[in-house]
């Protein structure tokens, strides 16, 4: 993203919007350094994941740092 877009509060507007037309749990797994963007909208560590999901970020993880994210919506 362009820097100077930053902090202009765009991605929370984002998430806001999809999690309305959410019901239920939502998962996700995110960045680091967007940990606080999502704890922020609700979002909380996620120690235990539906099976189908813990398979998925440990194959991501090969390559990637993620953290496991869900919101109970």
């Amino acid at each position: 993203m362009d820097p100077r877009m930053r902090r202009q509060g765009l991605a929370g507007h984002l998430l806001e919007n999809a999690c309305a037309s959410v019901t239920g749990p939502i998962w996700l797994f995110c960045q680091p350094g967007l940990e606080q963007l999502y704890r922020s909208h609700g979002f909380a560590h996620c120690p235990s994941l539906p099976e189908s999901l813990a398979s998925k970020l440990k194959r991501y993880q090969r390559s990637k740092d993620l953290v496991p994210m869900w919101l109970d919506n």
